[in-house]
């Protein structure tokens, strides 16, 4: 499935990357499960699933080293989603375009869009911590 606004593009439009300061959250969906289950729950989901997120960066950096687009698209296609799910939108964005690109051959823009995927997770992590501050640098 490729989404309608990337199909046939040539590149991608600079802006489609980074669409806010990298370090805002959107509370929309968290704010969502926070309704039904509350903050504490929201908050230990928040804890247990980071180590996801890092392993499925690892796993994009890790296939980008060696040509493995496939595995860059799979592993971007799912830190597409729980990025979205915290709010995370340039890592969503990010992932989104990664992905994208894998489909369409576009490895070279593909390596690019990962540059300072890392720094943007990280700002990620810390605006999420102001608004559930847990530990986010002792999680499993």
């Amino acid at each position: 499935w490729v989404p309608g606004h990337v199909i046939g593009k040539k590149t991608l439009p600079k802006t489609t990357a980074i669409k806010q300061p990298e370090n805002e959250i959107d509370l929309s969906s968290i704010e969502e499960i926070e309704k039904t289950l509350g903050k504490n729950y929201v908050a230990g989901f928040i804890q247990e699933s980071l180590p996801e997120l890092r392993d499925l960066i690892f796993r994009l950096e890790e296939a980008k080293a060696i040509g493995d687009f496939a595995e860059m698209r799979h592993a971007a296609h799912e830190l597409k989603s729980l990025s979205a799910l915290f709010g995370m939108i340039n890592l969503r964005d990010i992932a989104e375009g990664v992905e994208m690109c894998c489909i369409e051959n576009r490895e070279k823009e593909a390596y690019q869009l990962t540059e300072g995927i890392n720094y943007i997770f990280l700002s990620n992590i810390e605006a999420l911590q102001k608004i559930y501050p847990v530990d986010y640098h002792h999680t499993h």
